[in-house]
């Protein structure tokens, strides 16, 4: 039964939809959904911090797995499992919607 809830609840989480769960709301940073097995990435939340905030993920988000939901409660991102390389993925995909501060600009502070 546990698998058959997981497959179902990914398919639920696909980027483009609408957030199954209640949203925050109106707000201009998205929601990292974290599942209850991903620890927090902290260099991804310190360079995302003014645009991402790690929510509390409702049971429809996988123990691996991490979801972004825009502000507008459509998800953006999903991952299974929320790894460094899925994090790394996201990285590259906020970097290409948003430009990072100039202080972050630097190869040091990216690292």
């Amino acid at each position: 039964d546990a698998e058959i809830t997981l497959l179902a609840n990914l398919i639920t989480l696909t980027p483009g939809t609408l957030f199954p769960e209640d949203h925050p709301g109106p707000s201009l940073r998205h929601g990292l959904y974290l599942g209850s097995e991903v620890s927090s990435p902290s260099g991804f939340l310190r360079r995302w911090a003014d645009l991402v905030e790690v929510v509390e993920a409702p049971p429809v988000v996988p123990p691996a797995g991490a979801v972004l939901v825009r502000p507008d409660g459509f998800i953006a991102f999903v991952a299974v499992p929320a790894d460094e390389a899925a994090f790394a993925q996201l990285d590259g995909m906020l970097g290409s919607w948003f430009t990072l501060p100039a202080w972050f600009r630097t190869a040091e502070a990216i690292r």
